[in-house]
């Protein structure tokens, strides 16, 4: 269980440092510090250096922590996962992973349904297909690597 784990966090943590830095810089950062930083009405940005310091301090851990959890929690679905392919499997975690971590998400979020409802007004639709296609890149390559990295013939020890 710990290699398991320890290997979805790995992704996870890969994708996310990847994915979200070239998002960050390329794509999302008018929304954090442009001419109308949105996201800074009700998220910490870089324009807030003091508290800015802290959130990269912490985005790490707290990346560990949540590929931890989930990936404790999609052990518990090892044996379905170690009889598909790789295609299958890759297929199932990404489509796990992004509607349930991104798409459906519970709690109010850009990018997410409930975020779409409930936090339309100064959100464009814009902004929530960005940040939900970065989601959704971010799905489809922790996915894939996990999926790589659980192959039976890389590692009977998953």
């Amino acid at each position: 269980m710990i290699r398991f784990t320890l290997k979805f966090t790995t992704a996870l943590v890969l994708v996310y440092l990847v994915v979200g830095t070239l998002f960050f810089n390329f794509i999302s950062k008018e929304y954090y510090q442009g001419s109308q930083p949105v996201f800074s009405k009700f998220l910490i940005s870089p324009s807030d250096s003091s508290h800015w310091s802290e959130v990269l301090i912490w985005m790490i851990p707290v990346q560990m922590i949540r590929g931890l959890l989930i990936g404790s929690v999609i052990y518990s679905i090892k044996p379905l996962l170690d009889s598909k392919n790789y295609i299958h499997k890759s297929w199932f975690l990404f489509s796990h992973y992004f509607v349930l971590s991104g798409l459906a998400a519970i709690s109010p979020s850009v990018g997410n349904l409930e975020g779409m409802l409930f936090i339309q007004n100064f959100i464009s639709w814009k902004i929530h297909l960005t940040i939900l296609s970065e989601i959704f890149i971010q799905s489809v390559f922790v996915a894939l690597i996990f999926s790589w990295w659980i192959q039976p013939n890389l590692n009977q020890s998953t």
